[in-house]
């Protein structure tokens, strides 16, 4: 506080890093916006505060008191505690809020940009922002807003109106004033953000809609181009196109594009308002893509129901067609390929193997967007998996006996597989109990393997073992020997 004589005092202070901004409300209290919990005081005469509102946003730029013993505060954001009115705004946005008498608020703008500055004139709110240096003029009953004046850069700090009606910009970087005068220049533009259609497209109409009274007139003209900020590579702008009922796009087939529209008058009491414009555009189709397909490798798992072979396969597509797949197969040997399956919406297939014959087979799945695109203009797009088995013949197996020693007798054998290796075997002796047999190396990881087992000591007599033997596809194969066990000889 400074007293008239200059003298200064601490007339209140906050716990928040710094205070931004001060106002004086009509009933003499003050109110002080803050920095770190974006907070806005009402200060009595006594130094007394009271939290009037906390803000989303961690910053309070810019207070503005009205003549109806309320405020408007507007908060730079940082942060995302929630409001008690609006969704919660996101990073980089900043708001306007009006509090009112009784404490309630309500958000009237927003906008990803700094607000700096506000100023109330002939009834209008305008609203400065930084960093491309826009003045907006906000509706606060119905938050529309117009974008009333941009500046090449820089920032619309502080704003004042004048006798005459006009107004004065103070900027920052650079340090400027402008006159915004209360009529209308001779011609003027605005040039739209580039929009983004995703992927190359084609263009198709423009309309807009618009107030031109006699003497004013609107007209929009168009470029295109393949990078998000507009270059010498993009299109030069179309020339110009007045009617808004008939326009067409005339830019290049492209990803980005980008309309300026001029208003301009013959009179300076008089303007043309543009309320709204629509741009139509196709974007040119491309084929889908089919990303991977996964087969089954029976040389690494061991299924459950092997005579089933399960695929998977993974598609997209860059306009987001709806993707169908058609399924083909075809052996090693064979020259064309065979359809399985066509026009399945799902990504995967179970494939019952028992009616095709053995061997080596690839699986080609090819991905349409035919039910989006006319017939003349669907695409496809394929991919072939990796080579799989399907097998039905069973393992051959050969059992003989390398020994007999005091009615043990000691078996070697051989299993072999024509397509994928051996999983499982066991060997039964005189039709009873299954004995499992594993490798001579311990492991079933090949097409053929060998197995040295003996059986338990037995009496004389003829006997018969059977060795069973079970490939990665659910084939069995068995062999078998049939040995006589010798009476042993008297101990001498």
């Amino acid at each position: 506080r400074l007293s008239p004589e200059g003298k200064a005092s601490v007339f209140y202070a906050t716990k928040q890093e710094h205070v931004l901004c001060v106002a004086v409300g009509p009933d003499g209290q003050v109110y002080a916006g803050s920095d770190k919990n974006g907070l806005v005081y009402r200060i009595d005469g006594k130094g007394k505060a009271f939290v009037l509102y906390q803000a989303p946003q961690t910053e309070v730029r810019s207070l503005l008191s009205s003549g109806h013993s309320s405020s408007k505060a507007e908060k730079e954001s940082d942060s995302g505690r929630p409001a008690p009115a609006p969704p919660r705004p996101s990073t980089g946005e900043n708001s306007l809020y009006r509090i009112a008498a009784d404490g309630t608020v309500r958000e009237v703008f927003r906008e990803k940009a700094l607000v700096l500055s506000q100023l109330r004139l002939n009834g209008r709110l305008f609203v400065g922002t930084g960093m491309d240096g826009q003045l907006f003029e906000v509706d606060e009953v119905t938050r529309e807003r117009s974008e009333i004046a941009r500046l090449d850069h820089g920032q619309v700090l502080c704003m004042a109106h004048r006798a005459d009606g006009s107004m004065v910009l103070g900027t920052g970087d650079p340090g400027r004033l402008y006159v915004l005068e209360d009529r209308y220049v001779a011609r003027g533009t605005v040039t739209s953000e580039v929009f983004d259609a995703k992927i190359v497209s084609k263009w198709g109409s423009l309309r807009w809609q618009a107030g031109t009274p006699a003497g004013t007139k609107v007209t929009v003209a168009v470029r295109s181009g393949n990078v998000a900020e507009p270059d010498e590579t993009w299109s030069d702008w179309s020339d110009e196109q007045a009617d808004g009922d008939k326009a067409t796009i005339t830019a290049p087939p492209a990803r980005f594009l980008q309309y300026r529209v001029t208003l301009s008058t013959e009179k300076p009491e008089s303007t043309p308002a543009l309320r709204g414009i629509a741009l139509r555009y196709a974007t040119t189709n491309q084929a889908p893509e089919v990303m991977k397909v996964e087969v089954p490798n029976l040389d690494a798992v061991d299924l459950d129901n092997p005579k089933k072979l399960k695929f998977k396969w993974s598609g997209e597509d860059a306009n987001e067609d709806v993707v169908t797949y058609n399924l083909y197969v075809r052996k090693d040997g064979w020259k064309n390929w065979v359809l399985l399956d066509e026009d399945l919406e799902k990504s995967d297939y179970e494939w019952d193997t028992t009616t095709t014959p053995s061997g080596v087979y690839r699986l080609k799945v090819v991905a349409s967007d035919h039910r989006d695109n006319a017939p003349g203009e669907a695409l496809t797009g394929e991919r072939v998996s990796d080579a799989f088995v399907v097998s039905h013949t069973p393992p051959s197996v050969q059992v003989k006996v390398a020994g007999i020693d005091e009615g043990i007798v000691v078996l070697e054998a051989t299993g072999t597989s024509e397509l994928v290796r051996l999983t499982a075997a066991s060997f039964s002796l005189n039709g009873k109990k299954w004995m499992n047999v594993f490798p001579t190396d311990g492991l079933f990881d090949s097409r053929t393997e060998t197995f040295k087992f003996k059986t338990e000591t037995l009496k004389p007599g003829t006997y018969v073992v059977v060795l069973r033997v079970r490939d990665a596809a659910g084939n069995t194969g068995s062999g078998d020997v049939v040995f006589t066990v010798p009476a042993r000889s008297a101990s001498k």
